[in-house]
């Protein structure tokens, strides 16, 4: 995920284990999304990009 936080470029990611990968696949853009939405709420960031779902899983 992109955003603009302090007036600077940043990029979110989430790191699964792939020992869990089978559990939390079909969840994981909720997941993602929801980690997001927190992160960039607390420290006040704009113009948050999201992928589209069908980037999820294309490593596989």
């Amino acid at each position: 995920m992109d955003a603009v936080c302090d007036g600077r470029p940043a990029l979110h990611t989430l790191t699964v284990s792939f020992t869990y990968d089978d559990v939390v696949l079909d969840r994981l853009p909720a997941l993602l999304r929801a980690y997001v939405d927190d992160i960039t709420r607390r420290r006040g960031c704009t113009d948050v990009t999201f992928p589209e779902p069908s980037d999820f899983g294309a490593g596989r």
